[in-house]
């Protein structure tokens, strides 16, 4: 993800003095302090403009807050409205409380709704996921995550799902995304009738408050939002299948995107390549696909086919700017170029030079990600600056981080003590990646060789 655009080539070689093209315009985040034109990914909160990892921290230290200021609330209106039992409102309050214990289990019936018409309608159910962030337990059910993740804003959970077929492709989505409000909206209907605002504050009050949460989840859930790729409300997705905005092709695509995307969380390395392979096969434009059977071959360590097929996409003007796809080009195009690297050839100082000016667009564009931090880590390494490479790589070994990250973090960490003559601090970070990533890579096995047989 980083060419010389055409109008700079063209300049340098008519001898134009035309201005260089403006810089695009940034977004700040307001605690972090990362940098990106990629504006669109920030959400506004009291505390300014957050990246989307400091927006889910955010929440999440927040929202014993949300709790307990929207019970506040609701006690408040209980003394306003004048429903008190005695001298305190204990059944109001205790109605509230068990609104608030509904939430989870409509939530998760939401999302199961969703995952069985999926399945009736001949799809396939990737991940049934509680909560939107940072992946925290999970279990597999014949061939279907069950995951509980990190809170992320008020994203409370999704059903990861798509079609293989084609035929009546639109109308599959439109049921798989509309049933569970369906669902919701026949129960309110058939509860109705015995709904009685009175019951609020005089008993407990269970059908009225199944009643309204429900009409609030159906309420939000009917809202259009788009939180970030294929993640949105029910009412983006149905607004976007009526007015057919997402072509057949794209609905088809999907499917071999989360086949893929999936098996590689799940390291099945070979199978995310036919997945990538197969979608290519029927949607060849598509730019996620092509990041994800690159990286099957950067994963599988076929270093020198997944950089051909980087620097094959980054040529494409459709991914020049400022993008997401550009970043993610380019962050796996320069792993590729380190990677190949550590071995005994290298590579050319062209080449290095390229590696740095394409991690450094990576990072410019999504500092956030994890695995850009850490090739933007990497790149530091490799331009000699040791000490400032253990500082970013430390950042890379928090227990949080998934498996092949940290153990990227620690293995490198290890190369840069080494470079630093701590030859024991080195051997004891290698061991603690072997530790972390057992199963290993190709970088993982080069650095104790390195290490090992004292190449300086």
């Amino acid at each position: 993800m980083e060419q010389q655009s055409g109008v700079d080539s063209a300049d340098r070689e008519t001898g134009s003095d035309a201005a260089p093209p403006e810089k695009p315009a940034t977004v700040i985040c307001s605690i972090c302090g990362c940098e990106s034109p990629l504006t669109e990914y920030f959400q506004k909160l009291s505390k300014g403009k957050l990246c989307p990892r400091c927006y889910g921290q955010e929440w999440r230290g927040n929202r014993l807050n949300v709790y307990v200021s929207v019970i506040s609330a609701g006690v408040l209106v209980v003394f306003v409205t004048g429903k008190l039992v005695g001298d305190f409102p204990v059944i109001p309050f205790l109605n509230l409380l068990l609104a608030v214990a509904w939430l989870w289990p409509i939530v998760c019936a939401h999302e199961a709704i969703h995952g069985l018409a999926a399945w009736l309608a001949g799809g396939r159910v990737f991940e049934l996921a509680l909560g939107s962030g940072r992946l925290l337990r999970s279990t597999h059910v014949r061939g279907m995550r069950v995951s509980w993740r990190q809170q992320q804003g008020t994203y409370l959970g999704f059903c990861a799902a798509a079609f293989p077929q084609r035929k009546f492709l639109r109308s599959r989505w439109l049921l798989y995304i509309m049933a569970p409000l369906t669902a919701q909206i026949l129960l309110v209907l058939w509860l109705l009738p015995r709904f009685d605002w009175d019951h609020l504050g005089s008993e407990l009050a269970v059908v009225e408050t199944l009643v309204l949460l429900n009409v609030v989840v159906v309420a939000l859930n009917l809202w259009p939002r788009r939180y970030a790729g294929m993640r949105a409300t029910d009412g983006f997705w149905i607004r976007e299948l009526l007015r057919g905005s997402q072509s057949i092709d794209d609905l088809h695509a999907a499917y071999f995107l989360f086949a893929s995307q999936y098996a590689f969380e799940d390291e099945d390395f070979p199978a995310m390549e036919a997945a990538a392979e197969a979608g290519l096969a029927l949607c060849p434009e598509n730019p996620s696909l092509k990041n994800n059977l690159a990286a099957s071959y950067l994963v599988q360590d076929r270093f020198v086919e997944a950089l051909t097929l980087f620097e094959q996409f980054l040529a494409d003007e459709s991914v020049q700017g400022s993008s997401a796809t550009r970043a993610l080009y380019s962050c796996n195009r320069a792993a590729a170029l380190f990677s190949l690297a550590l071995e005994a050839d290298g590579i050319s100082q062209e080449q290095m030079e390229s590696a740095h000016a394409s991690a450094a667009t990576a990072f410019s564009l999504l500092p956030w990600i994890d695995e850009v931090e850490l090739v933007r880590a990497i790149s530091v390494y490799f331009q000699g600056r040791y000490e400032i490479a253990v500082e970013y790589l430390a950042l890379m070994a928090h227990p949080k981080q998934t498996a092949s990250v940290r153990a990227g973090g620690l293995a490198y960490t290890a190369l840069a003590q080494y470079r630093l003559r701590q030859t024991s601090a080195a051997r004891a970070s290698l061991a603690e990646a072997w530790k972390v990533y057992p199963k290993g890579d190709r970088a993982l096995v080069r650095i104790g060789e390195i290490i090992g047989e004292g190449e300086w």
